[in-house]
């Protein structure tokens, strides 16, 4: 990568973003975000090519524009965006059998079997830390550990902080707690309730987090980017999921992981969860108990 521009939200930085962008002229521009507002700016700018997902309206943004395929994950279906400009992508993106080795999988609500990621997709980083001279003696790591992530960005999203405390107290191995400094409370909370667990949340940078992660014997996290981070240094991991479901495609994109959840007819309640529950019973989270996910995790142990 040789440059990104970062958006900012809240104060108009989708101008801002736009006219950086338009500074410069491109070969290809390929569009995962299915907006109006990225489709606008997509148009505004000079490219000789524009590859977006169809919507019956944004003919004026893209010169092609791909059907985004449902039923793979979503990291497949963002590969299938390019797959037009190159022949072997898309003979192997066919070549899957999706509605067999995927959508099947997906569909199953207590899902104990690994997930099957095909081989030319699979995603590491785990030799790229290398690269990295990072020193984390300071933090006293055991030999041996396992990674728990409790927050999200969405409330809804988060797993009772009962059931960690109990997950953790039940693990065979100490407990790392990891997170973003939004999330120091509850990581601090959990921590002072069990007696094995060491916590490291807030005081880590994204280099840091994934080198901890990728030396962990084990990873648990909600429906949330941790999740993504350990299956991105091949950790494996349990992840908990309660307002959103698997169909999405979201999922971890390991083939060491499991999913916890609880089948339930309310869900999903929405694609990225909420502050609140709906029904103001949380019932996804509160109903999953502890044994679940600590029989889960003694499997990929």
């Amino acid at each position: 990568m040789d440059s990104f521009v970062e958006i900012d939200k809240n104060l108009g930085g989708w101008k801002k973003a736009e006219d950086q962008l338009k500074k410069q002229n491109y070969n290809l521009i390929v569009s995962v975000h299915q907006s109006f507002r990225t489709a606008k700016i997509v148009s505004s700018l000079n490219a000789k090519n524009k590859i977006g997902y169809y919507k019956w309206w944004n003919f004026w943004s893209y010169n092609k524009r791909v059907l985004r395929p449902m039923h793979l994950p979503e990291a497949l279906r963002q590969l299938y965006l390019i797959s037009s400009l190159d022949s072997e992508l898309y003979k192997s993106l066919e070549s899957l059998q999706v509605e067999k080795n995927f959508l099947n999988e997906q569909t199953q609500l207590n899902l104990h079997s690994s997930l099957s990621i095909p081989q030319w997709a699979s995603c590491s980083i785990r030799s790229e830390l290398s690269l990295h001279k990072l020193n984390l003696t300071d933090f006293m790591l055991p030999e041996r550990y396992i990674v728990v992530s409790p927050g999200s960005i969405w409330p809804t999203k988060r797993w009772t902080e009962s059931g960690f405390i109990e997950l953790v107290e039940s693990l065979p191995l100490p407990c790392v707690l990891l997170g973003s400094s939004d999330e120091k409370e509850i990581c601090e909370r959990i921590h002072k309730s069990t007696s094995n667990s060491i916590n490291l949340c807030g005081k880590t940078n994204l280099l840091e987090s994934l080198l901890i992660l990728s030396k962990a014997s084990l990873a648990v996290s909600n429906d949330s980017g941790a999740q993504h981070m350990a299956a991105a240094v091949d950790c494996p991991v349990v992840s908990v999921f309660g307002p959103t479901v698997l169909e999405f495609g979201y999922r971890p994109w390991t083939s060491k992981a499991r999913v916890a959840e609880v089948d339930l007819k309310c869900r999903p309640c929405g694609k990225h969860g909420a502050k609140e529950c709906p029904l103001g019973t949380h019932d996804c989270m509160k109903k999953l108990r502890s044994e679940q996910v600590l029989k889960l995790a003694k499997e990929l142990l």
